[in-house]
């Protein structure tokens, strides 16, 4: 029972629904997860008590670990007591909720008479001494905001899918892809097979295949289930954090007529737990048709499930040499840098001398516009070529869909190395963004850290490498130090702090809260921070070039989207479509010199266009999927369909917002309930040459509503959206990060 319903589980989520067919991929991918599973082995759980309770029945019980302070938060305003707390609990709730002593919850027979499951209840009915676990949390008061939480352990109804998918159980079918799941270790995402001991994995092999390296990484953790008292029959399980059995890892090769041979194994015994380790298998025998690789684990020791969790970690087939060398790729996103702050785009103060003469270098674009006016679907349109609109990733609810293809899943099949390196917050493997990376590296870090670490992985390449790197150094919270806050920060008296950060003068978007001096202030913060990413952007690109990483390479350099600064009423972004919040740098630094002699700057671009151009240089395919175009290539089309476009749903609403670009002029429009301040129907039409800032709205025949309306439906016919999207969890390590940016909710 359990199996069936953990197989419908795990092909809902690799699938979008169970009964569908896995969308299609190009025969041959390097990733053995890229293909589809050929047999799985599961325990047998006759011979383990923790997988014979979850196939007993679909709810078990679970004790979680030791609740302490530091995991829970308040969620009582300032000034009311008692003060009541929030965590988050290891597996879902299941069940309408239950309300408990703190005293009947500090053991395993914990499940006692007040731990019947009642009707639900709101968390504020929680009194001090009280626990409340419901699928939101679990809840309980402390008598005063001085009174920490106590220590207890709760224990709850939970599904045994859950549980069982969190042990490591395989529940995948012959025929379907491994889920794209990513596992961390040390900070580090890595695609990752999820297993236990007694669990084993195949995957066919075409006549291709044959004499070509394997490699692959592989790890352990301490993660195991063990049962505690069961009162009254039901199943109840905790965490065994202190397992001292070894795994043995080993990889098999069979053939029809062959005799089977075991390629690869080795041992991990506990102390090597929760570090990577990384193996290669030089030669895969030759062989025709009918060969399968088999990835094994099993416990040296007794009990299965006690052994902890084992994983393998992307294996792929080495790539093949190619005739002529690829050029390595780097892309680096400048998180919130608006074009117009950099001296390359005209802009008189020093923000920026080391870009200005790296732009001086290649190709600048002078009409760049992002894909949206915050991260998450600016970076969702950069890595799969397709508008907002068509993926649908318009908030952290939704993740971007597996279906999508990305640029870096495009460069891995054609031979390359990839690898991420972001700041965290919105760019995160949770919501989609690491599909195709092999490694994703992902934490809230200083920028020097962030480059220093691209960097050491780019030096150590062999092969064409495709490394993204990211970072949030000119976002909020503004705290320049040193010689660029005495250059550029102009003496200020007001009530904003020295690391002011937009919210400081609540509320947070509304500048009537702020005086002119206080945005001339924030503004002046922002430029030095720019000048501070200046330094260590230069310093990153100057020991790329000593090492020789840059020769062959193609570097470009843009941002997710700008900031506001009052310019149309409002501050930070996310919130409007006007040039500060959309127009973002765009430089391409050739992989040899010359190579974009004929490029023209002057040529409108999109974000969406950046993956296309990518691969165009790389020689790799471009899925036919995408939206984008090279900018390599001549740019076609009737001067009547609009040049740039970006059609946005912001958080909150059920309507559309638009730009559109035609023959230099830009027409805004905005759903009535999010409109700006300033905007109205006659001042949502701009020509960007004569007024760049948009302060003197035009009336012009170059769009009619008429034409308008007839842009807008082309656009939304040739552009439907592609999925409906999956969901994605925010997790406590998301909210805390957001917070630290400066969004303990909402868009970023």
């Amino acid at each position: 029972m359990i199996r069936a319903l953990l197989l419908c589980l795990v092909l809902a989520a690799v699938i979008g629904c169970a009964g569908e067919p896995a969308s299609p991929r190009r025969e041959g991918p390097r990733g053995l997860m890229d293909r589809p599973i050929a047999d799985v082995a599961l325990p047998d759980p006759s011979t383990d008590p923790v997988l014979s309770a979850l196939e007993a029945s679909d709810e078990v019980w679970f004790l979680d670990k030791l609740f302490q302070p530091w995991n829970v938060f308040p969620t009582t305003p300032p000034d009311e007591t008692p003060q009541r707390w929030r965590g988050v609990p290891t597996m879902p709730v299941s069940g309408p909720g239950f309300l408990a002593r703190i005293a009947d919850l500090t053991g395993p027979g914990a499940r006692q008479e007040g731990l019947e499951l009642e009707a639900p209840m709101k968390p504020g009915a929680v009194a001090p001494g009280e626990v409340l676990v419901d699928p939101t949390g679990v809840h309980l008061a402390t008598p005063s905001r001085q009174a920490k939480p106590p220590a207890f352990r709760p224990c709850y109804p939970t599904s045994a899918s859950a549980l069982s998918e969190r042990l490591g159980v395989i529940a995948t079918l012959p025929g379907d892809r491994h889920p794209s799941r990513h596992e961390t270790f040390d900070g580090e995402a890595r695609r990752a097979v999820r297993t236990m001991a007694g669990s084993a994995l195949s995957w066919d092999l075409e006549p291709a295949d044959a004499r070509r390296p394997l490699e692959f990484g592989f790890a352990r953790d301490r993660w195991s289930l063990r049962t505690v008292a069961q009162p009254a029959g039901v199943p109840m399980l905790e965490v065994n954090e202190q397992s001292n059995a070894a795994l043995h890892f080993a990889i098999a090769w069979s053939a029809e007529g062959r005799p089977r041979q075991t390629l690869w194994e080795t041992t991990l015994t506990a102390e090597q737990a929760d570090a990577v380790h990384e193996a290669r298998i030089p030669m895969l025998p030759d062989h025709a048709n009918g060969a399968r690789l088999t990835f094994e684990v099993r416990a040296t020791e007794t009990g299965s499930s006690g052994a902890g969790r084992a994983y393998w970690l992307d294996p792929a087939l080495a790539a093949r040499p190619t005739k002529r060398p690829r050029p390595n790729v780097l892309l680096v996103v400048l998180d919130t840098l608006r074009a117009d702050r950099l001296g390359c785009y005209g802009y008189e103060r020093a923000t920026s001398p080391r870009i200005d003469a790296i732009a001086r270098e290649g190709v600048l674009f002078e009409r760049a516009w992002s894909a949206a006016p915050w991260t998450l679907p600016s970076h969702a349109s950069l890595f799969s070529s397709l508008h907002a609109v068509e993926h649908g990733v318009f908030d952290a609810s939704v993740r971007l869909p597996e279906e999508a293809e990305t640029i870096a899943e495009v460069l891995f099949n054609a031979g390359y190395d990839t690898a991420a390196f972001t700041e965290a917050g919105y760019v995160r493997p949770e919501l989609g963004l690491a599909q195709g990376f092999q490694r994703f590296r992902c934490a809230l870090a200083e920028v020097d850290q962030t480059f220093d670490g691209a960097a050491d992985w780019i030096e150590a390449r062999e092969r064409p490498f495709f490394a993204f790197v990211h970072t949030y150094k000119v976002h909020t919270p503004y705290d320049p130090e040193g010689p660029a806050r005495e250059l550029l920060v102009r003496p200020y008296d007001g009530p904003l702090p020295k690391d002011a950060r937009v919210g400081d003068v609540p509320p947070a978007h509304k500048p009537h809260d702020y005086s002119a001096e206080d945005a001339r202030y924030l503004s002046d913060l922002y430029d030095a921070e720019i000048r501070e990413l200046d330094d260590a952007f230069g310093d990153f690109m100057d020991r790329l070039r000593r090492s020789g990483a840059l020769e062959n390479t193609l570097v470009i350099i843009t941002a997710d989207h700008g900031e506001e600064f009052a310019e149309h009423g409002q501050f930070n972004h996310s919130n409007s479509l006007y040039e500060e919040q959309l127009r973002v740098p765009l430089i391409l630094l050739p992989p040899s010199p010359g190579a974009f002699a004929s490029l023209s700057g002057d040529v409108p671009a999109m974000a969406v266009d950046i993956a296309p151009t990518i691969a165009q240089v790389a020689d790799a395919p471009v899925p036919p999927g995408w939206s984008g175009r090279s900018l390599l290539e001549p740019r076609g089309g009737s001067d009547e369909d609009p040049s740039r476009w970006v059609l946005y749903r912001p958080s909150g609403s059920q309507e559309m917002t638009y730009a559109l670009e035609r023959r230099g002029v830009k027409l805004l429009w905005y759903p009535e309930d999010l409109r700006p301040e300033d905007t109205n129907p006659s001042t949502t039409m701009f020509r960007l040459e004569s007024d760049p800032g948009e302060q003197a709205g035009v009336s012009s025949l170059e769009w009619t509503l008429e034409g308008t309306a007839e842009a807008l439906k082309a656009l939304r016919q040739a552009h439907p959206r592609r999925w409906q999207g999956s969901g994605a969890s925010s997790s406590p390590e998301l909210r805390a990060q957001l917070a630290e940016l400066g969004y303990a909710s909402g868009n970023d």
